[in-house]
């Protein structure tokens, strides 16, 4: 059966904002589409481009026109997930994932509770590295704590990620709340 690349365009999303924040390499995201091109026998020519395209800056094209249609919001809050989820070793690196998810804020998509925990996370987390102000453990599980509301976005799951996210906004407010709750300076 010939696989649709329009079913793909938050992953696509995604891969675009790890292989920036380098959380993940060309080799990935090739071998990812060997997969798919190895269970065909016709195939888009989407794919054969993601499986054979190694350098970085012509995937991270490739991927801005593959995703063009995705819904941000989705991507981002699976960028949380696969983050959380991550063998990439992201933590105890907390400034490479705050970098990499501190840019969602300017793109409108996320709730402004999200955007107002993020821009949080990163005030606090540059005070604490500083030596000035905070604790960078602390920062840390909090970023951890809220990483952890999306890890039901994965890759393993996108094809459920509509779904999954409509799960995620009916208790958001509350999960933020109490994240809120548990860190705020006492």
């Amino acid at each position: 059966m010939k696989e649709n690349h329009a079913k793909y365009t938050e992953v696509f999303k995604v891969f675009e904002v790890l292989l920036i924040g380098g959380i993940i390499d060309t080799n990935y995201i090739n071998s990812w589409a060997d997969d798919i091109l190895s269970k065909e026998s016709e195939s888009e020519y989407e794919f054969i481009e993601l499986s054979t395209t190694t350098s970085i800056n012509d995937l991270i094209v490739l991927l801005k026109r593959l995703s063009a249609n995705c819904n941000l919001k989705i991507s981002q809050r699976a960028v949380f997930g696969i983050l959380y989820n991550s063998t990439f070793d992201v933590f105890p690196n907390i400034k490479l994932a705050s970098r990499i998810v501190y840019r969602f804020v300017y793109e409108n998509a996320l709730t402004n509770m999200e955007k107002n925990f993020l821009f949080g996370i990163d005030d606090f987390l540059e005070l604490a590295i500083s030596g000035i102000y905070g604790d960078i453990d602390k920062l840390k599980n909090e970023f951890w704590d809220f990483l952890e509301i999306y890890q039901t976005l994965n890759f393993i799951t996108f094809e459920n990620w509509i779904k999954i996210n409509n799960k995620i906004k009916e208790n958001l407010e509350e999960n933020l709340k109490k994240i809120q709750d548990k860190y705020s300076i006492q």
